[in-house]
């Protein structure tokens, strides 16, 4: 690593998007999500296959120290953004109702269980469950 670039984004901050562009600026590729259990994380979480970080987390670390220094030597302080591995995940309140059960959709209940008319697919955009077979971790910046 011999520059640090000041990381901008067109949106808010996302520990995810900030994770991937960092690891690809140093040549490596880093798979993170930002839902979890289909839940979203706050943005200064975000989740990692655990076996593809224990292959990375070296090289992001020294990495990291340096850009530590440089973003101190640029705001100047004395603490800077540190990242925690394997913390309790944090849920955002939900800002979104994708997963809201959609106008027109008809729902017939029989005993307990409820059916949906699968022909729609209002559906789509509604976070799921990843089918990951991996153990995940969670990083998250203080």
């Amino acid at each position: 690593l011999v520059s640090w670039t000041r990381f901008k984004s067109d949106e808010k901050f996302h520990l995810s998007g900030y994770m991937r562009c960092f690891m690809e600026r140093l040549g490596h590729q880093l798979k993170t999500y930002e839902v979890m259990d289909g839940r979203k994380l706050v943005n200064y979480q975000c989740v990692v296959v655990r076996q593809e970080w224990e292959q990375l987390r070296t090289s992001f670390y020294q990495a990291f120290k340096v850009q530590k220094a440089a973003y101190r030597h640029a705001n100047g302080g004395t603490s800077t953004p540190s990242l925690v591995a394997d913390a309790a995940p944090r849920f955002a309140l939900r800002e979104f109702s994708c997963c809201a059960q959609p106008q027109g959709i008809k729902t017939v209940v029989r005993k307990t269980f409820i059916d949906l008319d699968e022909d729609s697919d209002d559906s789509a955009d509604c976070l799921k469950r990843s089918n990951s077979t991996g153990e995940v971790m969670t990083l998250y910046f203080v």
